[in-house]
């Protein structure tokens, strides 16, 4: 009986030890892989960003001047263009974006799955 009881107490210390350290292994896991996805999306959204500029910059200048071809200076002076108009749009707020945004973690969590 009292064997029990000493294996019973040193099970519960145990556990009780174990579970913060696992919680805080998860933790750690956890952020570096939220940092790890964040810096890829991060990059996707950026050159899907920057390619949409460009490519809409381009068809633009094809439209209204089909005959002229784009320099290489005018190519770069897109570009860094680009690079400032999608960083200026990526931190601003649209409804539409909130919408994915919304539809995504519903998707995500396995919500739309349930209803």
């Amino acid at each position: 009986m009292l064997l029990d009881g000493l294996v019973q107490k040193l099970r519960l210390q145990r556990e009780a030890f174990a579970q913060p350290a696992v919680a805080a292994t998860m933790h750690s896991e956890m952020t570096r892989l939220i940092n790890t996805l964040s810096q890829f999306q991060g990059r996707i959204v950026f050159e899907v960003g920057q390619l949409r500029w460009l490519v809409i910059n381009t068809m633009y200048r094809e439209v209204v001047n089909p005959n002229r071809t784009l320099s290489r200076e005018e190519f770069y002076g897109l570009l860094d263009e680009s690079s400032k108009e999608t960083l200026k749009n990526l931190r601003r707020f649209s409804p539409h974006i909130a919408e994915v945004v919304k539809a995504m973690k519903q998707w995500l969590s396995g919500e739309e799955e349930q209803q």
